[in-house]
């Protein structure tokens, strides 16, 4: 196995001991239909989204950067710029997938372990936490895409880290603080999975589409950027 996924599973003991950490109060006394939603509500504990947007996108960004290719200048002597770009594309979605899936595995697990199977499947749990995947999925790939682009642009990791940092905090504080509806609003799921209003997929079904056109639009975006970009005076 490649050195730099290895980082990838040491932060693994790091996902269990925050879940651990913030969700205690929660399992101490057992998971029950109650307080279930805290155990995974976008508003507090692990699943938060103020976390999503700061520590996760820092943790995630730093392991994005340990996996990039830096070499442009040597990169484009062998490979077209296009193709470039495509790898790049490629290795930002396959990182999302992994950070997000042991995230997501490490919820799973965790109050799979505390609470009674027939709860969560009672509750729709498990098909919560894959559409909590696979929306989140979108987010970080998106949020790789934006280091990217500040990349494509700086080529510098420490400029393009730091601008996708305080981005990434902006928007989940204009979520969580001025209402505005962000990419961040579309990861809150089992919110609204356990709200009385009931379940809405094809509100999810849209907002995937949504997210795809946005992917698209950052992978055209940067072909356009980096093809114009002078690597030799950078």
């Amino acid at each position: 196995m490649n050195y730099n996924y290895l980082k990838f599973l040491c932060i693994i003991p790091f996902f269990i001991f925050l879940w651990l950490s913030l969700n205690w109060n929660n399992i101490d006394s057992g998971i029950n239909h109650s307080n279930l939603l805290n155990l995974t509500t976008s508003y507090a504990g692990y699943n938060f989204l103020m976390l999503h947007g700061t520590i996760y996108a820092l943790l995630y960004l730093l392991l994005l950067m340990s996996n990039y290719s830096h070499k442009f200048d040597q990169l484009i002597i062998r490979i077209r710029r296009k193709d470039i770009i495509k790898k790049m594309f490629l290795k930002v979605i396959y990182l999302s997938i992994l950070f997000v899936g042991i995230f997501t595995i490490i919820n799973v697990l965790m109050i799979s372990v505390f609470s009674d199977t027939s709860l969560l499947i009672q509750t729709g749990f498990y098909l919560g936490a894959f559409i909590s995947f696979i929306s989140t999925v979108f987010l970080y790939s998106m949020l790789g895409l934006v280091f990217s682009t500040f990349y494509i642009i700086t080529f510098s990791e420490t400029k393009s880290l730091i601008l996708t940092f305080i981005s990434s905090t902006l928007f989940v504080c204009c979520d969580l603080i001025l209402g505005w509806d962000t990419p961040f609003s579309d990861i809150v799921v089992f919110d609204n999975l356990f709200s009385s209003s009931g379940f809405n997929l094809l509100k999810y079904m849209f907002i995937y589409f949504k997210d795809l056109f946005i992917l698209a639009c950052f992978y055209f975006g940067l072909v356009i950027i980096f093809k114009e970009k002078d690597i030799i005076h950078v």
